[in-house]
């Protein structure tokens, strides 16, 4: 097999052990890096709230004239609402006088840089100056991230750990913004704030790891290196590490080396007998895969189903945190118990999921692997409401889809197809993804009659055209082999005739 050599940064996990002065630097940490982000976000969002209630002014009169008494005029409304504040035209003086408001320590200098664009072609320097001067509508993070010199001057407990956090959770913050207006990530929401009782994280540039005494140096804490579990000794350049501490107080440390990595370089063209086919279920099957080969009969794994095992115990501990006053003692006890029961959830999930990915990619047999693409989003939304005409509402049969909901969130299907990905990648093999809409499972995979007529009970497929009879779940698995293989290899270019 042929491979390449390329350079990449190999992120590995540690578990950190720091001591009492380790544990009380590094959870300053955390929390000066999350006031630095919830600070950097309120700042962006005082803005722009300030800009949209002057939008809402200057067009009062045709915006109250606008009717929202039904979901439509409504949503109309906000439409028009934000085309109004969009095609804002924002005067310099009163971007000045809004950054005022929200920041009256900022300088001058700081404020140009705010709310004017930066501008290097001359041509269109001339032509901004010609015209009068605009403000921004939005502050960028990249001006955002200035105003962290003037917070340490004016929080002096700011200096007491390292900037590298800060401007890491300025780029952090850069990164969620860009997710949000991606059109692409449809799931990703608006930027929220952190709070103090989720998992904390904040990053570091200049570490220093010595594998020979498994100690990790932090700055501003030289004389007091901090021990970890070096299961791994990775040979490579240091460049960032990123230091986390989980619901339950453990602390983990994960450090990217760059290294030059020899990746096998996947095949051109791909062959059937080679190919694996793997269907996904949330039901008593959770994963089927199997080969083209004819005579392959597939495997099929069983459905651990790691919530349904320890329900009822989450029941009683979230009922028991539920009933404690929130903040006290008696509720992070309680808090405590339910977060080791996650965690022990996620270990547990996390596990199987690799197992079944390492034992898929690193077989040498198999060159190609087959998957459906997956909406979850879809999968576990919640079914409409269904409105009577007195204006109440229908049963719609929420109730079970709940059930249904909780199936598939516990099997965690996505992160499972994630696993697949990466490793095929790195073991140089070809990782393919075929539409959603394709009725893998009603397809015959023999001569390619479709039963439109397969019920969702029935476990045994029986081929209408050729009378071949399977198991579904197998035959899906073999269809999937197929259309793979039909998308991957290319398809031979036909030779031009001259016409005479």
């Amino acid at each position: 097999m042929k491979t390449k050599i390329k350079e990449e940064t190999l992120p590995v996990k540690y578990r950190l052990r720091p001591n009492k002065k380790g544990k009380k630097y590094l959870n300053q940490c955390f929390g000066n890096t999350r006031f630095v982000y919830n600070w950097l976000l309120a700042f962006q969002n005082d803005y722009y709230e300030a800009v949209s209630k002057y939008s809402k002014e200057q067009n009062i009169d045709y915006l109250s004239s606008l009717p929202r008494d039904t979901e439509e005029q409504q949503k109309f409304y906000a439409s028009e609402f934000k085309r109004l504040r969009d095609e804002l035209i924002l005067p310099y003086d009163k971007g000045v006088e809004i950054l005022k408001t929200i920041r009256p320590e900022i300088n001058e200098a700081e404020t140009e840089r705010c709310l004017l664009k930066k501008v290097k072609d001359e041509k269109t320097k001339k032509m901004v100056e010609a015209v009068p001067k605009q403000a921004n509508k939005m502050i960028a993070i990249v001006n955002a991230k200035r105003q962290i010199k003037f917070l340490r001057e004016e929080y002096s407990w700011l200096k007491d750990t390292a900037v590298e956090p800060y401007h890491h959770a300025a780029l952090n913050l850069d990164g969620a913004w860009k997710a949000f207006f991606d059109k692409r990530q449809s799931d990703t929401g608006k930027p929220s704030f952190k709070g103090r009782w989720t998992k904390q994280s904040c990053a570091f540039d200049s570490v220093k790891v010595d594998f020979e005494n498994n100690a990790v140096t932090f700055p501003l804490l030289k004389k007091a290196p901090q021990k970890f579990r070096a299961h791994r000794i990775i040979d490579g350049e240091v460049k960032t590490a990123t230091v986390e501490r989980t619901k339950t107080g453990k602390y983990f440390i994960t450090i990217n080396f760059r290294q030059s990595v020899a990746f096998p370089e996947p095949p051109k063209k791909v062959t059937l007998n080679k190919t694996l086919g793997i269907d996904l279920g949330v039901g008593d099957n959770y994963l089927t895969k199997a080969t083209g080969k004819s005579d392959d009969k597939g495997e099929i794994i069983d459905n651990p189903r790691f919530l349904k095992t320890i329900f009822r115990k989450k029941q009683r501990l979230d009922k028991n945190m539920s009933r404690k006053t929130c903040g006290g003692k008696n509720w992070l006890k309680a808090k405590n118990k339910c977060d080791k029961l996650h965690e022990k959830l996620t270990n547990l999930r996390d596990n199987f999921q690799h197992q079944i990915s390492h034992q898929i990619t690193n077989d040498d047999n198999i060159s190609h692997v087959v998957m459906e693409s997956l909406d979850i989003k879809q999968m576990s939304a919640k079914k409409q409401a269904i409105k009577n005409e007195n204006g109440s509402y229908a049963k719609n049969g929420q109730g079970l889809k709940r059930l249904q909901n909780r199936a598939t969130l516990d099997a965690s299907l996505g992160a499972l197809k994630d696993k697949i990905k990466y490793k095929s990648h790195r073991r140089g093999k070809v990782f393919t993804q075929v539409d959603k809409y394709f009725a893998s499972t009603q397809i015959c995979h023999v001569c390619g009659h479709k039963n439109e007529n397969l019920a969702i009970s029935t476990k045994k497929f029986k081929c209408g055209g050729c009378d071949a009879q399977l198991h579904r779940d197998v035959n899906a698995c073999k269809t999937l082999a197929q259309e793979g293989v039909r998308i991957v290899n290319p398809k031979p270019k036909r030779k031009k005739t001259k016409v005479k």
